[in-house]
């Protein structure tokens, strides 16, 4: 008799392990739509024009020349 007892609460110990899982697993997806729903901010970001020719010269000297000729305010 024990040995049934002991068999059904295993039993139901598994359909409510089974159950929390299903509604752990429904509750992630949800979280997932709603993440890939988000639209991503739109940042701005300003960028003196000498700063974007930096990979094309790549010469730190270069650099600090264009930026005394064109922003003298930003070189110092």
């Amino acid at each position: 008799m024990e040995i049934e007892q002991l068999q059904l609460w295993a039993r139901r110990y598994e359909l409510q392990r089974d159950s929390a899982m299903a509604v752990f697993e429904l509750e992630e997806k949800e979280a997932a739509q709603v993440r890939r729903r988000r639209r991503p901010r739109r940042r701005e970001v300003w960028v003196k024009l000498w700063l974007t020719r930096r990979p094309l010269h790549g010469q730190y000297e270069q650099l600090l020349q264009e930026l005394n000729r064109e922003d003298p305010k930003g070189y110092h």
